[in-house]
């Protein structure tokens, strides 16, 4: 009895039988290769996230650059010691974009090259089903599949055909079954190595957040420090409260992107990681 394919997910080891059930599939095995599809496209999108999420927590740095640097200004005409202290606290925020600025890049490179990644992925996955059209084919000439599998199975296919939008295959006239499956284990095997490398990027790209949360706790810290430094100036301490009220508004805006980034990358390392324990990978 040939192997069987069902929704639960797919399986390299599913695709050792020579017979047609695996590539010919029923109702629950296409719903399954189309739920894998646009998983794989999940992750592709969660990579972008990514992204557009990390690229603006350089403008904030920035931003704060630009506040320290008021900040210097301003602690420059105290007489008193505030003044010195104060110009420390602020000069040290200043440095903000020299931390957070490479580390953005580093996350936007890895980024890019997750997206290559998982398109090589979507690529596979378009070839796969291309070759089950193929197989279906070569079923119906040998006369192993009969006019209502027929039927069934190209519905599900006209199906998928719209979604995943297979490429034109080179003719493989004079090709059985066996030649067909083998690509079909040769195309899953260069899934699982592309989801193995998307793995190993989701992982880089969480080390580098760690980077980013060390320097957002130490500008909280600081900004913490300015506000404990204006509470005790007398006159002029208006101005510098709404300094430090800015500062903290931008710590908190970091803090809120820095958690968008933590929440977006650890559900793509579930999508990579389940993708892969469904492959048998």
């Amino acid at each position: 009895m040939p192997a069987s394919t069902d929704s639960a997910g797919l399986s390299l080891s599913t695709f050792k039988s020579a017979g047609f059930r695996p590539i010919d599939p029923p109702g629950p095995a296409v719903n399954a290769l189309l739920d894998y599809n646009r998983r794989l496209n999940r992750v592709f999108g969660v990579c972008v996230q990514v992204q557009n999420t990390a690229r603006p927590l350089a403008d904030l740095a920035f931003r704060m650059e630009l506040l320290a640097r008021n900040g210097v200004a301003h602690a420059a005409r105290l007489d008193r010691d505030f003044g010195r202290s104060l110009a420390v606290l602020t000069s040290f925020l200043s440095e903000l974009p020299e931390q957070i600025g490479p580390v953005v890049a580093e996350i936007e490179r890895e980024c890019v090259a997750l997206c290559q990644t998982m398109a090589g992925c979507t690529q596979a996955m378009r070839i796969y089903f291309a070759l089950t059209q193929t197989a279906l084919d070569i079923g119906r000439r040998n006369g192993r599949v009969t006019e209502e599998r027929d039927l069934v199975a190209r519905a599900n296919l006209d199906a998928l055909s719209r979604e995943l939008d297979p490429p034109a295959l080179p003719p493989l006239e004079g090709h059985g079954a066996d030649v067909v499956l083998e690509r079909c284990q040769r195309i899953l095997t260069d899934v699982s190595a592309h989801l193995d490398d998307a793995a190993g990027g989701i992982r880089a790209v969480r080390v580098l957040l760690d980077d980013l949360r060390q320097a957002t706790r130490q500008s909280r810290y600081v900004s913490q420090c300015i506000r404990v430094e204006v509470s005790q100036l007398d006159r002029t301490g208006n101005r510098f409260d709404s300094f430090a009220n800015e500062v903290s508004h931008t710590v908190d805006d970091l803090e809120e992107g820095l958690s968008m980034l933590n929440a977006t990358s650890r559900d793509g390392h579930s999508l990579i990681e389940r993708l892969k324990e469904e492959l048998g990978a």
